[in-house]
């Protein structure tokens, strides 16, 4: 923090912004012949989208440990067509 209007100005100048939203949301399962609940929001934030496939594959078992330490099993993961991910998600898989 600071009271400084002039480093303010220079944080607001200098510092990477956020640009971009990365929403994650879990879509829950359920048996057959049930209604599945909506899906919801596990976490967003935002992202210059300055990272790479190995950010991308080292968070991935971060969110899995994070929600089998709540009884929540993690089936796959998904993107939206983000070439990073979407090639993490090739490679990490085999294929290619």
């Amino acid at each position: 923090s600071t009271n400084s209007l002039v480093e303010l100005e220079k944080w607001y100048e200098q510092i990477d912004k956020s640009f971009l939203i990365n929403v994650h949301a879990i879509q829950p399962t359920c048996p057959v012949g049930q209604v599945p609940s909506p899906p919801f929001l596990l976490a967003a934030y935002g992202t210059n989208s300055v990272y790479t496939g190995e950010d991308v594959l080292a968070r991935w078992p971060r969110i899995f440990d994070s929600c089998m330490a709540q009884n929540i099993r993690i089936l796959g993961f998904s993107t939206d067509c983000d070439p990073k991910q979407l090639k993490t998600m090739r490679e990490s898989m085999g294929f290619f």
